[in-house]
């Protein structure tokens, strides 16, 4: 910040002499003799810096872009460190956010499992992180260890805003629609964006609905029919691709071992990111059942000529089912 103080002054300065030559020239030009117009601008001088102060979102604990070098060259030096000082708690829990925010789940895991064996009391940043890796690395998992995690975090802090959004996927793939609801609802409280808000009523709103109609009905007639929920969500790297709202979406689940779809679900793009229900009312193919299927392969496809056939462009993401009632499909992938 201080650094840039003279650069903001100097432009305050030039803007000034915009703002003060064309009034001055106004002035003689036509025989004013009010001379407070050329005090006004004055004050946009001190506003600039009070806005500045006020929206800025500089944090000066933070080097300039340029003086950063690339990630990966971090990453390694973080490495080298650490072999040379393998205790270090704290560089094992940096390296492991490196490698979630590159992608690199398995490596992401082995390093904060580093930390966690060498903290006796493990903080809440790292217990975030270490479950968070292993969602992202295996989504399944969330029922497991992690989902104790997030329960962990949200007794400390209840309103951990990861926690609750990964607290309430585990609560709905361990069919509890309730905690699901609550902890959605606990994240809209806290105050989210209006988008992503707008997402997350509408899904409490279908889990409400379906909790005592198709989740229900699926309890009592589990062996007649299954209904698989699928959270489809569009990957960070892919969001600044301009997709219109009404870009048709389409879900398919086809037999593991190959083969045409057996069922579709087709959407729009705006209603992404969402959890959608697939059942056998869905299926393409008269007289079967999604359960004579023990595993599916599941394709969110965002289609730009509306077509089923896949074209160069399109953007999909694929996961597999093996009898999980939850499902995440992160598309981050385009047809080439």
């Amino acid at each position: 910040m201080i650094q840039f103080l003279p650069f903001l002054i100097a432009l305050s300065l030039l803007a000034l002499c915009f703002l003060i030559y064309p009034i001055y020239i106004s002035k003689h030009s036509f025989n004013v003799k009010k001379i407070y117009h050329l005090y006004l601008p004055l004050l946009a001088i001190p506003f600039s810096f009070f806005l500045y102060s006020y929206v800025s979102t500089w944090d000066e604990t933070f080097l300039n872009d340029d003086k950063l070098p690339p990630v990966d060259m971090m990453v390694k030096d973080l490495e080298s460190q650490l072999d040379k000082n393998p205790d270090d708690i704290v560089g094992w829990q940096l390296l492991g956010q490196s490698y979630i925010v590159m992608g690199l789940y398995a490596e992401a895991i082995n390093a904060l499992e580093e930390a966690w064996d060498r903290s006796p009391n493990p903080s809440l940043q790292l217990k975030i992180l270490y479950a968070e890796a292993q969602v992202l690395h295996s989504p399944d998992s969330i029922i497991g260890f992690p989902s104790q995690l997030f329960n962990e975090i949200l007794s400390d802090d209840p309103y951990n805003e990861k926690a609750l959004w990964y607290g309430g996927l585990a609560a709905l793939k361990l069919g509890n629609i309730s905690l699901a609801s609550k902890r959605w609802s606990s994240l809209i409280e806290i105050g989210v964006p209006e988008a992503v808000e707008n997402i997350l009523v509408e899904q409490i709103k279908l889990l409400s609905s379906n909790q005592d109609e198709d989740i229900e009905d699926l309890g009592n007639t589990q062996t007649d029919s299954v209904l698989i929920s699928i959270h489809v969500m569009l990957d960070d790297s892919l969001v600044d691709i301009d997709i219109p709202e009404d870009t048709t979406l389409f879900i398919f689940a086809r037999d593991k071992l190959g083969g045409p779809p057996i069922a579709v679900i087709r959407d729009d793009f705006g209603s992404i990111p969402g959890i959608f229900y697939l059942s056998d009312k869905d299926l393409m193919i008269p007289g079967r059942s999604l359960l004579d299927f023990p595993e599916l392969s599941l394709t969110a496809r965002i289609s730009f000529s509306g077509n089923p056939i896949a074209n160069k462009g399109d953007i999909y993401g694929e996961a597999s089912y093996n009898g999980n009632i939850d499902n995440i499909i992160q598309m981050n992938q385009i047809v080439e």
